[in-house]
């Protein structure tokens, strides 16, 4: 709720999008330096397969654990996850919008936002998991340079710049090794593709509240990629791009079919259509 939320300390930052991934990290390590036997954070991703890529992204290039839950996950894996996460003393969950409603998650000392979320709603519910029972909790929203109209939105709530911009821009030894020989993993490779296409879908058809041009939607879906190390832009397929309506665009590279993406093309929500996308 939104009287729940207001009881967290709310921060923001906004950074170029391929300096997001360096404030995600160093926003997880002070944590954990700071509550080194009692953290626990939520870290939320505009998408289901962006949530995919990033928990396989820190767990084989930063050897950094952490439990993944999204809907393209089957009920029992996620039941499974959300116990584990709920016993835990100390973890790392990161979420697509799956836990931002009904999840009473205990001790959440810290709940990331990565992006925008699709509405004004949505952030107030991901703030509301942290801070519950009386207890302290911090949020903190990671914008790209592109969603930060975003603010606008949540101007009335108690958001505050993040005092620690600089640090958290930040990069050390081990995230540039991390983000620098992955490149001939196939699985990351392919986590990445489908990743690229749920954030063009995300910024294009379903957000609320970003309402960017065209150009504007693939910077920001290419640039949180760039900063994991992505040097090519994925290719799409041309369904997706015709769907979305920027097959023209000379920034999209597409083929013919990539079997994951016809799958995200039957997930995107109509028009009016209540459904939860799965992402």
């Amino acid at each position: 709720s939104q009287s729940t939320a207001l009881m967290a300390q709310q921060f923001y930052v906004v950074l170029p999008g391929h300096q997001c991934l360096a404030a995600l990290y160093n926003l997880i390590i002070n944590e954990m330096a700071s509550n080194r036997y009692n953290y626990k954070i939520l870290v939320f991703f505009a998408t289901a397969r962006m949530t995919t890529f990033m928990a396989q992204f820190f767990r084989q290039q930063l050897r950094i654990g952490v439990y993944e839950i999204h809907r393209r996950r089957e009920a029992s894996a996620r039941m499974a996850t959300q116990d584990r996460f709920k016993e835990a003393r100390s973890a790392i969950l990161f979420s697509s919008d799956v836990s931002a409603r009904g999840m009473d998650y205990p001790n959440i000392s810290l709940v990331i936002q990565f992006g925008a979320p699709a509405t004004r709603e949505m952030y107030i519910h991901r703030v509301g998991r942290t801070a519950r029972a009386g207890k302290a909790g911090d949020a903190v929203l990671i914008l790209g340079e592109l969603e930060q109209s975003f603010l606008a939105a949540v101007k009335d709530l108690p958001l505050q710049q993040h005092q620690q911009s600089d640090e958290l821009k930040r990069v050390n030894e081990l995230l540039v090794k991390a983000t620098t020989s992955w490149l001939s993993s196939a699985p990351l490779r392919a986590a990445a593709s489908g990743a690229f296409a749920s954030l063009l879908v995300h910024y294009k058809a379903t957000h609320r509240v970003l309402h960017l041009q065209e150009d504007d939607v693939i910077q920001a879906s290419s640039d949180l990629l760039l900063g994991c190390g992505l040097v090519d832009q994925p290719v799409i397929t041309r369904r997706l791009a015709v769907m979305l309506g920027i097959e023209r665009n000379p920034l999209i590279q597409c083929a013919s079919r990539l079997g994951d993406q016809d799958q995200l093309m039957l997930e995107v929500p109509k028009p009016g259509a209540k459904k939860h996308w799965r992402g």
